[in-house]
């Protein structure tokens, strides 16, 4: 809805200044489509493809909110994923390596593959250390490690991290709907100022016209 509130303020801006002075739409209109269709094009189209790149993906990692839902989004992809694979009796090695590779993401394989000997000690400490287990869920994964049940902690892990996502991405939309609105509402608000500004110009040329075709020692000063 936001979005195709921005699209109609861009199509009608041009219409009061057309209305008042003539002149064609769409000359007037072009200009302002193609900026707005390379800007969705950016957005849609540019944006993703740029995320999926792994230079894109390790910024993710450094920068803050919203980036961090999708480190959120890695680190409950690979807690799923290594309690299915410590559950299918894998290896501790084998289990992180294959976990690391089902999150797709460059940083979680690099770090997976530079744990060696970290893995000596408990797991809820390497994966602390290398920032794939957020610190809020070090207990449960200690907890488990000591109880026996690591895997129904890291589904526990796994589900607290597909919350946080979906509740980040929750805030996130209501953020970028409330600046598209906002955006339309500046685009509005132009709009209705030019074409003010339209009329009081008219007006004024008008009445400019109309003083030199007054007689001498008439005016259309009332003040």
């Amino acid at each position: 809805y936001p979005m195709l509130v921005v699209v109609s303020a861009v199509l009608l801006e041009p219409l009061p200044r057309i209305l008042l002075f003539g002149g064609r739409y769409l000359p007037a209109i072009l200009p302002r489509l193609g900026i707005l269709v390379g800007l969705l094009v950016l957005v849609f189209v540019g944006l993703p493809a740029l995320l999926r790149t792994g230079p894109a993906r390790r910024l993710l990692w450094r920068a803050p909110w919203p980036a961090t839902i999708y480190v959120r989004r890695v680190r409950g992809r690979f807690a799923r994923a290594l309690q299915r694979s410590l559950g299918a009796g894998l290896g501790l090695g084998p289990s992180v390596r294959l976990s690391a590779e089902a999150t797709g993401d460059p940083v979680a394989m690099e770090i997976a593959i530079g744990l060696g000997h970290a893995l000596e000690g408990t797991l809820s400490d390497a994966l602390l250390k290398q920032g794939l287990l957020d610190p809020s869920d070090r207990l449960l994964v200690v907890a488990g490690e000591r109880a026996g049940t690591l895997d129904r902690a890291l589904r526990t892990v796994a589900d607290r991290q597909d919350v946080a996502v979906l509740s980040g991405l929750r805030t996130l939309t209501l953020v970028v709907n409330i600046t598209i609105t906002l955006v339309a509402a500046g685009l509005s608000i132009r709009a209705i100022f030019g074409g003010q500004a339209a009329i009081q110009e008219q007006t004024d040329g008008l009445m400019k016209q109309l003083e030199k075709e007054l007689p001498p020692g008439f005016s259309l000063d009332f003040e």
